[in-house]
């Protein structure tokens, strides 16, 4: 019966998971809940990033480069805090043509940081 449970539990919060988007870390976390969820990270289509959370910018630019290409993601967004001692204008490019080579659906790009200017420019390529 224990075991009936489990499983079925296991099946419904695995389907759940599909549809959930999560900070990448906590994507990453989940993992160790089910044996099942060891893999199913890579399968998250919809990722959030924030800098929020880290100290050493470079780290951050770090994870969101790896992220972008290495997996297949659906949706990006991108939560930018603290951008004023960074030269985030062309890691923000790089990310949205990576983004649009890998023809992500979705992409949201928000700051907290009222100093940000960012013009987006977009390849006639890409234009339909």
């Amino acid at each position: 019966m224990a075991s009936q449970c489990s499983s079925r539990l296991g099946n419904e919060v695995e389907e759940t998971l599909d549809h959930i988007s999560l900070m990448p870390k906590d994507v990453v976390a989940s993992c160790v809940l089910s044996k099942r969820w060891i893999y199913l990270w890579n399968s998250i289509y919809n990722l959030l990033f924030s800098n929020r959370n880290y100290t050493e910018v470079e780290n951050f630019i770090s994870f969101v480069d790896r992220v972008l290409t290495c997996f297949k993601i659906k949706k990006f967004q991108l939560y930018l805090y603290y951008t004023s001692h960074w030269n985030c204008e062309l890691k923000i490019s790089r990310w949205i043509s990576l983004a649009v080579e890998r023809e992500v659906e979705d992409i949201l790009l928000c700051s907290h940081d009222a100093n940000l200017t960012y013009v987006l420019r977009i390849a006639s390529d890409y234009l339909h």
